[in-house]
C-alpha cells in the first residue's frame, strides 16, 4: 500500500512528469464524481493462480485505497477468474458508494 500512497502523494523518488504519464496510464474509470486508478497484476505459482488489483479512488476530498487479491489452484477451471478481482472491487465500492455504478467488465 506504501508504493500505492507514493504515487498519489508523489513522494516516490521519480521525476514529477512521470508521475503524470504513470497517473493517466492507471485510469480505469473518470466521471465527474470520481477518478478510479488502478493495476492489475497475475502470477502462476505453487500450483495456485494469483490475481490481484490494487489502486485508488479520488472522489472530491478523498481518496480511498483498494488492494484486492484472488487466488484458485491452477486445477480448478474458471473462466470468470481473470475478471473477478475486478468485478469484486467494484462491488464493494459501489456498496460503500465510492462509485456510482458497477460497469460490465470485457
Amino acid at each position: 500500500m506504501d508504493a500505492l500512497i507514493g504515487i498519489y502523494e508523489e513522494t516516490l523518488p521519480f521525476h514529477k512528469d512521470y508521475f503524470r504519464i504513470l497517473k493517466n496510464m492507471m485510469i480505469e474509470e473518470e466521471t465527474d464524481s470520481y477518478i478510479l486508478r488502478a493495476k492489475t497484476g497475475w502470477t502462476r505459482d505453487g500450483g495456485k493462480d494469483t490475481g490481484w488489483w490494487v489502486g485508488y479512488v479520488e472522489q472530491d476530498e478523498n481518496v480511498y485505497f483498494f488492494a484486492t487479491r484472488v487466488i484458485k489452484d491452477r486445477e480448478t477451471r474458471n473462466a470468470d477468474f481473470g475478471k473477478c478481482r475486478k468485478k469484486i472491487t467494484k462491488s464493494i465500492l459501489k456498496q460503500m458508494k465510492i462509485i456510482e455504478r458497477q460497469f460490465e467488465l470485457s
